[in-house]
């Protein structure tokens, strides 16, 4: 295999694997969240202040956290189906479908702007629930992970920030892998085409 079609085709399945790592800490991460809220989503959710020291939430988001995780779940099985073929076109130089090259670019492109979506969940629902927490005149200069240390009602929110933002870091992440995917999968396909317009030696 010429250097070039090698070099990308390494990158596609570094990248492959890296969306499918990026994707299983998303939905873990969301997971982690959620058993801490007792099943709650806290993204987007509602926070009543009913004294300067003490505060209930109102769950908002649990759809929305289904779509984070229902999304990067079957975003990590096709990673690591792609990934896996893609290796073993490279080791074998064998079984390249052109179908599949085909339908890779579409196939990222969809992924990419479904994650953005997700990923722009993730940081737009951890903002609003900041917002509501801070909304008391108390607490309107705290920082918002400082909110880990207060006493929670019903629910275990000691890690609540760290977890959400390392689920947002994350999910961008997941983001720019397919989006680079994109980018490879037309790389590919040009130097295809460029190998298919030069004579035969």
């Amino acid at each position: 295999m010429p250097a070039l079609p090698l070099i990308v085709n390494i990158l596609e399945i570094l990248f492959l694997m890296a969306a499918f790592a990026s994707g299983i800490s998303v939905a873990t991460l969301i997971g982690i969240s959620k058993h801490d809220f007792e099943g709650d989503c806290i993204l987007y959710s509602d926070v009543i202040w009913t004294s300067p020291t003490y505060f209930q939430i109102e769950p908002q988001g649990v759809a929305k956290c289904s779509y984070c995780m229902g999304l990067q779940g079957i975003a990590v099985i096709v990673a690591f189906l792609y990934a896996t073929y893609r290796a073993i076109v490279l080791v074998t130089n064998r079984f390249d479908m052109p179908i599949m090259r085909i339908i890779a670019a579409p196939v990222y492109a969809t992924f990419a702007f479904l994650i953005l979506i997700q990923a722009s969940l993730v940081t737009m629902g951890i903002i609003y629930f900041c917002w509501d927490l801070q909304s008391e005149p108390t607490y309107a200069n705290t920082k918002c992970g400082m909110f880990q240390d207060v006493e929670w009602q019903y629910y275990d929110g000691t890690r609540f920030y760290d977890v959400l933002k390392s689920a947002e870091g994350a999910s961008w992440a997941s983001c720019g892998c397919w989006i680079i995917l994109i980018v490879i999968a037309i790389v590919h396909c040009c130097v295809k085409k460029r190998e298919g317009a030069e004579p035969a030696s």
